[in-house]
């Protein structure tokens, strides 16, 4: 009989416990998030090659930003999963009217799948172009993502990995 009460506690126990985790997203159904501020840490670049160096990456990235989502978090089970969709660099030497390059920025997206349990992720290499410092919750709506990104900088003529912190909001 004792081992009945016990089990039946620990099962109680365990379903209590479920709820109480706070999870990357604290989801149930997908979230959208659109990039709100894309920040360099320590310098200055010229990412687009308009001679105007900013650390304002928002300002970098012209015709980049649109009407979808830059990060959806997904709710699977015991897990979730963390789409981001970052600005990929693409040069082009090859137009007449832009000899020193012509440059667009599209949509590069990587996926990560984290426990339900996690409250926020450090530290994963996600590519030779991308490492996540930082990801984590601020709010409700907001998330914060400490960033490594190589990009190619116009104004020192070379690419170099770089810090940027972006915040991302919910779309409603």
């Amino acid at each position: 009989m004792k081992k009945i009460v016990f089990t039946l506690l620990y099962i109680i126990t365990l379903c209590s416990c479920e709820n109480d985790a706070e999870i990357v997203g604290g989801t149930k159904k997908d979230y959208y998030f659109k990039i709100t501020e894309f920040i360099i840490s320590e310098n200055s670049i010229d990412l687009n090659n308009d001679n105007v160096i900013n650390s304002n990456m928002l300002l970098e990235f012209s015709n980049y930003f649109n009407d979808t989502y830059d990060l959806q978090i997904k709710a699977n089970n015991n897990s979730s999963l963390l789409s981001f969709y970052l600005p990929k660099q693409n040069i082009f030497f090859d137009y007449l009217c832009c000899p020193n390059g012509y440059v667009e920025f599209s949509k590069n997206g990587f996926t990560i799948n984290i426990n339900r349990r996690q409250t926020s992720l450090e530290n994963q290499i996600i590519d030779n172009e991308n490492k996540i410092i930082l990801f984590s919750k601020l709010n409700d709506s907001s998330y914060k993502l400490i960033l490594e990104k190589k990009y190619f900088d116009f104004n020192s003529n070379a690419f170099s990995a770089e810090t940027f912190e972006i915040k991302y909001d919910i779309i409603n």
